[in-house]
């Protein structure tokens, strides 16, 4: 084992009462047992076992599947996610949702018992997102992280709730969000399945483009974005494209499923298309991934966060209401002096 399982923690959850538990944890049995904690928990396609065991590995990391137990009953799930190569790190991917999924009540004993594992396994960098499943990241989260030394940093995903009919769903959206979905019709844009031999090709090729037109490096490599792409293209997952009157691709959405929720993993656009042809264009696919979570009986649809206020408006469009998540780091002795170098380099 990569990690040393530390001893059980006993904490008090004051936000819900005198709550005390003994936190401890195991590896997990199957997937099916995994994947029954994160539905029962209201997960997302993120928490998935599918997803973790596909992607962690296209980015280079391991992935250790431990199930919580709290006072010896299954109380969640814990994904560890270890980088071991230079700087040892727990739980820094690009995506989001990599982090404890237990019930409120347990938040405090667990995460000392997180901790204690960090501490253990000798870890410099460890970073944590509380999901945004009902009713939320509780106070709990906050008080104890910043007892355990983490740094504790709100954000928010946009969150579709699926539990009108949808023409009632139709009816919510912003009158611009129906006003593109009009104007894609008359375009003669339409959305069809993407196979998984072009939507991992062209998602590769159009992320790349993008993010370099910024100065960035896109967040996964190729390998990862071919991975997901193949693990999906039976499912659980919508791979859609919508095309122009020609056919060609003018912008492709993934979507993920597995679990409780829905979750829009990226939409990408074709970056040398006309701007307002392929904003129409990924219009339709979010409707479509609206259409598609509805009609398989999923909860809600996670749209993300958003990084500006544009964003954040676009996708409140969408009948999208905010959930909180909760962002915790802890850098250990090893990080801090990284971080200081590499601000005195760039300064």
């Amino acid at each position: 084992m990569p990690y040393r399982s530390p001893r059980a923690s006993r904490a008090v959850a004051p936000a819900f009462g005198p709550v005390t538990a003994d936190v401890r944890a195991r590896s997990a049995r199957s997937p099916q047992e995994w994947d029954g904690l994160v539905r029962r928990l209201g997960g997302s396609g993120f928490q998935t076992f599918r997803w973790l065991s596909t992607v962690v590995p296209a980015i280079g990391q391991q992935f250790v599947p431990l199930v919580l137990l709290a006072d010896g009953a299954e109380a969640g799930v814990l994904p560890v996610i270890l980088r071991r190569s230079g700087m040892q790190t727990i739980n820094c991917v690009p995506f989001p949702d990599a982090g404890p999924l237990v019930t409120p009540q347990h938040a405090g004993a667990t995460l000392t018992y997180v901790r204690e594992l960090e501490r253990q396994s000798r870890i410099s960098k460890a970073t944590h997102c509380i999901a945004a499943a009902a009713p939320g990241p509780a106070p709990e989260w906050a008080a104890t992280a910043r007892s355990n030394g983490y740094t504790a940093a709100s954000r928010t995903a946009w969150v579709v709730q699926l539990g009108l009919p949808l023409p009632e769903l139709r009816a919510r959206l912003a009158s611009g969000r129906r006003a593109g979905l009009a104007r894609a019709s008359r375009r003669g844009i339409h959305v069809r399945p993407a196979s998984v031999h072009e939507a991992g090709p062209l998602l590769s090729a159009w992320m790349d483009v993008t993010f370099a037109r910024q100065g960035e490096r896109a967040p996964y490599p190729r390998e990862a974005v071919t991975a997901i792409a193949a693990a999906y293209e039976h499912g659980p997952a919508r791979l859609a494209a919508a095309c122009g009157p020609d056919g060609e691709p003018l912008a492709i959405m993934v979507t993920i499923g597995g679990s409780a929720v829905a979750s829009g993993w990226t939409v990408q656009r074709h970056p040398d298309a006309p701007a307002a042809a392929s904003s129409d264009a990924v219009a339709t696919l979010y409707w479509d991934s609206i259409v598609w979570a509805k009609a398989l009986g999923y909860t809600a649809l996670d749209l993300g966060g958003s990084s500006t206020p544009g964003v954040a408006n676009y996708k409140r469009g969408w009948g999208a209401e905010p959930h909180a998540r909760l962002r915790l780091t802890r850098l250990g002795g090893l990080a801090i002096v990284a971080t200081g170098l590499r601000r005195r380099s760039s300064g």
